[in-house]
């Protein structure tokens, strides 16, 4: 009697246990069907789709357009310069009339890699030796490289006869980039989204990022080609262009985006020095390219594109996730999709806050602070803890954002380095600037920067340390510790050597550096030559042996 007694106690405390469990999960599962629309929680308050969702893709497209028009909207002579773009023909008319400018009738700049501008420069590989095989396979690589390298020097027809000829052929189309500057805006829609404004963000594809570098690249090396001609003047015109397309981004860039101005600013950077310190410019050229340089502005565009871009798209994906069931998805829910929504919101704004700080040496020390914090709190849970969470959705939901916050924050701090790099790159510039035109007067560089050089010129604008500066028989190098503030160049020193050998590794963290001088083309041009394939007598000999 007592043992059935016990059994019906067992079984009426574990029928209670059930309803409370399940009480609370009906609770929890009501709240998290549907998150409630508020700053709080969603960020935004409207446009709204039919299921109350906010409709981020449609939000985005519109902040992205801002106030551009067809006067202000630079990305529209970028389009025609570069048309189509890598875009299919079927999205030609989308395109344009939601830009609103007519659809060209002619193609834009082709690079010699494409395959209709390829086989004058397959026939310029192979007559260079004769012993050479040109594989099919390698020439992609090897023509990449060799454009890299007119990029980087000055270079004659004499040396690169089909380059010098792509250039006159895409002269017209480079030209027409001279259009994108005085222009306030840069739309250039992602066109899904144009079509279909309620597609999930995570899946769009952030446009003009790859066809920006290959205008910048392709500019360069007109400029390098003006330089080899000793046209100092055309030169510079081409290094502006390349500075304008580095401020090219839509009024709610992505990290991506912010990525690729970054890289152009740094290719713009690198042909300055190279035209500064070819010996051609004289002193009024000097001054103005230091008045250029000295008047564009650091990047400072992480904190805008975390605050907004980066916060909308992690949104809308992961209220997504929490509140549309999928076909293969479970039948409850197994978070609280409104806590999930908030924490989320609070991650942002203390990662903003964190980037906001203007002592930048602050903000990674705090970004990996965060991340440490963040990896505990979605560290492995104990058995108690998984009990806890099947009940408590709530904590549930924290946890999910704090484990997509924890996957995210890594591109932040990445992202910001590269920024940060950048513009130390920027001001080595302009101190390098002030040592061409000492040189000018001089007739050669300084023993030392100060004080040839003004003394807070000669800092890092970041660390404050003192630049680091060294004079070889052909030239110098300048660079700064960055922000581990350790000298790893300093092992690459040597007291003999007539000037700089980089290193062939330069990690994210390493010092930064300005050099002089670079690797010739012709240098650069052999090297390709001597990699495009084993001389036929070698093949030979080995079949003999």
């Amino acid at each position: 009697m007592r043992a059935r007694s016990l059994i019906h106690s067992l079984l009426l405390q574990g029928l209670i246990v059930l309803l409370v469990i399940a009480g609370v999960s009906w609770y929890c599962w009501q709240s998290s069907e549907k998150v409630p629309v508020s700053p709080q929680t969603t960020y935004l308050i409207e446009p709204l789709l039919p299921n109350g969702h906010v409709n981020y893709a449609l939000a985005v497209l519109e902040r992205r357009k801002g106030d551009a028009t067809p006067q202000n909207n630079a990305a529209i002579p970028f389009l025609q310069a570069t048309w189509p773009c890598n875009m299919p023909a079927e999205q030609w008319s989308t395109i344009c009339r939601e830009m609103e400018f007519d659809v060209p009738t002619s193609p834009g700049l082709q690079m010699p890699y494409e395959p209709d501008q390829a086989p004058p420069f397959r026939e310029w590989l192979a007559e260079q030796d004769e012993a050479r095989q040109a594989d099919d396979d390698s020439f992609p690589t090897r023509i990449r490289n060799l454009l890299l390298a007119a990029g980087d020097a000055p270079w004659t027809d004499d040396q690169f006869p089909p380059l010098a000829a792509w250039v006159e052929a895409e002269t017209p189309h480079l030209d027409h980039v001279q259009q994108i500057e005085g222009k306030t805006s840069f739309y250039y829609p992602m066109i899904l989204l144009v079509d279909y404004p309620r597609e999930e963000l995570t899946s769009i594809r952030t446009p003009a990022n790859q066809a920006l570098r290959t205008l910048s690249e392709a500019l360069s090396i007109r400029a390098m080609y003006r330089l080899g001609k000793h046209e100092p003047k055309a030169a510079w015109r081409d290094v502006r262009l390349i500075y304008a397309l580095s401020l090219l981004r839509p009024q709610l860039p992505s990290l991506i985006e912010l990525n690729a101005c970054y890289s152009i600013r740094e290719r713009a950077i690198a042909v300055t020095h190279t035209l500064i310190a070819s010996g051609q410019c004289d002193g009024p050229l000097l001054a103005e390219i230091e008045r250029h340089v000295t008047a564009t502005a650091p990047f400072d565009l992480v904190p805008t594109a975390v605050k907004e871009y980066e916060r909308l798209v992690t949104l809308d994906a992961s209220i997504r996730g929490a509140t549309e069931l999928g076909g293969n998805a479970v039948d409850f829910p197994t978070l609280d999709a409104a806590m999930m929504a908030t924490r989320l919101n609070e991650n942002f704004d203390r990662i903003t806050e964190i980037l906001e700080d203007p002592q930048r040496m602050k903000r990674r020390p705090a970004l990996k602070q965060l991340e440490a914090e963040f990896s505990a709190a979605t560290a492995p849970r104990t058995l108690v803890g998984n009990l806890v969470g099947a009940v408590q959705l709530s904590a549930a939901g924290k946890r999910a954002a704090d484990s997509t916050t924890f996957v995210f924050l890594p591109s932040v701090m990445q992202v910001g380095i590269v920024e940060s790099r950048t513009n130390t790159s920027l001001h080595l510039l302009r101190v390098a600037i002030q040592l061409e035109q000492y040189r000018d007067q001089t007739g050669d560089y300084p023993p030392q920067l100060c004080p040839a050089i003004e003394s807070q010129l000669a800092r890092d604008p970041q660390t404050q340390d003192a630049l680091q500066y060294r004079l070889y028989p052909q030239g110098y190098l300048l660079y700064s510790l960055f922000e581990n503030r350790t000298d790893e160049l300093k092992r690459h020193l040597t007291g003999d050597a007539p000037a700089f050998d980089p290193p062939s590794e330069r990690l994210p963290n390493q010092d930064v550096y300005l050099a002089t001088p670079g690797p010739s083309f012709k240098s650069q041009l052999e090297k390709e030559l001597r990699a495009m394939g084993p001389r036929l007598e070698e093949q030979t000999a080995g079949v003999r042996r």
